[in-house]
């Protein structure tokens, strides 16, 4: 048995397994993804040699040593968060610093207006640096403290990262008013011409959609590709293009001269998320600030 790699993390694995019976349901309320729990837990199964937890019809059922280190556990943790644990010292309305934040840009148009307002009144001396997500680029800046948080929908971060569900979204199509008859059917979908946001690269959920109008759309439909959802949306307010975007990107960004279509296929909704690394995961200011993207965003 070797007590010494025992981690706090690990013990807080257990602890949630124990509790929610289930692998997922520690994850969600841990704010981790599945493989890392998984992963945590292969750790501890490994320093204590044993399994701790086996699969029953119930759930995760814990087994005798499983059982017989729950009350140990539960006096390490609580002594732990009793001793180690340190008020938040963080003061909005009187800090001066800047978070920084990874986003596409649909994101960035989605996320950064209504921040920056509630900024103006509860932390004047807060500033909002947006960063624009590349190819392998910001789990790295998460990890290394450059940057604060992620805001999107990207699937797959890895161990050491949290996460927290924010809203759900779905895909319209945009086009200019009069350019495309309605009720939008797939056979006037797959005559039109389309412009398609190019995202692949980046690990954002857009990827998919790109890949699936791909599969459906003939070469020959596809008039342009471009890298962001801005400029995607000058051309179809001036040509007789669709484009296949997320709704809210729509809202926030469209204009008169558009209009909402349903689309005639079926597309993926995906959840929008913000994201964080461990090595933030107990800052006062880091924590605040999720709290202030959490209430502006969550469940909206």
């Amino acid at each position: 048995m070797d007590v010494g790699a025992i981690e706090i993390r690990l013990l807080e694995t257990f602890e949630a397994i124990l509790r929610h019976r289930s692998v997922t349901a520690a994850a969600d309320a841990l704010g981790l993804t599945q493989p890392a729990v998984s992963q945590a837990l292969a750790r501890l199964r490994r320093c204590l040699g044993d399994p701790l937890f086996v699969r029953t019809p119930q759930g995760m059922e814990p087994t005798a040593r499983g059982a017989e280190i729950a009350g140990p556990v539960a006096t390490m943790l609580a002594l732990a968060r009793e001793r180690l644990g340190r008020p938040a010292s963080f003061e909005p309305a009187q800090a001066e610093r800047t978070f920084a934040v990874f986003a596409s840009d649909a994101g960035t148009a989605v996320f950064a207006p209504r921040v920056v307002q509630r900024l103006a009144r509860a932390a004047p001396g807060i500033r909002l640096r947006m960063l624009l997500v590349a190819r392998g680029r910001f789990p790295d800046a998460l990890a290394s403290g450059e940057a604060d948080l992620a805001f999107g929908a990207f699937p797959a971060l890895g161990a050491g990262f949290y996460q927290q569900r924010l809203y759900d979204d779905d895909y319209v199509c945009v086009a200019r008013r009069g350019a495309v008859r309605e009720p939008l059917t797939l056979a006037r979908f797959l005559a039109a011409r389309h412009v398609v946001v190019t995202a692949e690269g980046t690990g954002h959920a857009h990827a998919a959609v790109e890949r699936q109008l791909a599969k459906v759309l003939a070469p020959g439909r596809l008039a342009v590709r471009v890298p962001s959802f801005l400029a995607a949306l000058p051309v179809v307010a001036q040509s007789d293009c669709l484009l296949t975007v997320p709704r809210r990107v729509a809202l926030g960004l469209g204009s008169k001269r558009l209009r909402l279509l349903a689309p005639p296929l079926a597309l993926p909704r995906f959840e929008v998320r913000q994201y964080w690394h461990e090595r933030g995961h107990a800052d006062p200011a880091n924590r605040w600030f999720r709290a202030l993207v959490a209430a502006l965003f969550g469940a909206a």
